[in-house]
């Protein structure tokens, strides 16, 4: 659902304001890799293969239209994660999307082949309240959703690519979830989205990103998980990173790739 806005001064008309809409998550996934295929993004700008010397030595991946280069070393971690308690992970995400915990609106701007030229922007903005959810589990379209009052990042430009399929890169968002004990904070930084519009309410996504290996160490070491997880994770998410998002030559960031779900609605600010 798209607002127009048109501001008309006494004599020269003024050019139109770009327009804009807005989505929620509906549902969220973690982008699975089988055998060498995975959704997702060239996020460091290199195809590395095991043990060279670009991509922090990892191994890429091929996304399913065939594109290399795809980073997503957490979906590497699945299998490992999933046979410890965080194999409850992806259904409690989705309670948490039902229930208000999980609430992320993309504003999107210039996402119409009819917008002003200049007008493409995206960013993830958080919501606060608890959603409306349909007999089908999932987020009502059409319902009107409040901002979370915090401070908001500022949009990075995006573009269309094709009818009805709009890109951004370089944006970051936090994605705060609770396992059991655990409160979780993790901010995705050099995130990458392609949004595609399904019909007029519905869209889906693929995006990919990284979170910094700390950040998780953090909010998870000296709570109540799983000791032996505890004691692992160090190690995993450590070897796991493939990712120099700061240019520093360390390699401190963990790849994710999700796959996105998300409902037109209205938002009140």
């Amino acid at each position: 659902m798209i607002v127009w806005l048109m501001a008309c001064g006494p004599s020269d008309p003024v050019p139109p304001v770009c327009p804009s809409e807005h989505a929620v998550v509906s549902a969220l996934r973690f982008g699975r890799i089988d055998d060498g295929v995975s959704p997702g993004f060239d996020l460091d700008g290199v195809a590395s293969s095991s043990g060279d010397g670009t991509g922090c030595g990892k191994a890429d991946l091929v996304d399913p239209s065939g594109v290399v280069g795809v980073d997503n070393a957490f979906g590497a971690l699945l299998p490992v994660l999933e046979a410890t308690e965080a194999a409850a992970l992806e259904p409690l995400v989705q309670d948490f999307i039902n229930n208000g915990t999980i609430l992320l609106i993309t504003e999107l701007s210039g996402f119409d082949a009819e917008a002003p030229a200049g007008c493409g922007a995206f960013r993830v903005l958080p919501g606060d309240g608890e959603p409306l959810v349909g007999t089908d589990g999932l987020l009502l379209a059409g319902q009107t959703l409040e901002l979370d009052p915090g401070p908001h990042t500022d949009p990075v430009p995006a573009a269309l690519d094709g009818d009805d399929v709009f890109i951004a890169h370089d944006f970051g968002f936090d994605l705060d979830i609770q396992i059991f004990d655990a409160a979780v904070h993790l901010p995705i930084q050099g995130a990458t989205v392609r949004m595609v519009r399904e019909d007029p309410d519905h869209f889906t996504a693929t995006l990919g990103g990284g979170f910094l290996v700390d950040a998780i160490l953090d909010s998870l070491l000296g709570t109540g998980i799983d000791a032996a997880l505890q004691d692992a994770l160090p190690g995993i998410l450590g070897a796991a990173a493939d990712l120099d998002l700061d240019g520093d030559g360390t390699c401190e960031s963990v790849s994710v790739s999700l796959e996105v779900d998300a409902v037109s609605v209205w938002v009140y600010e």
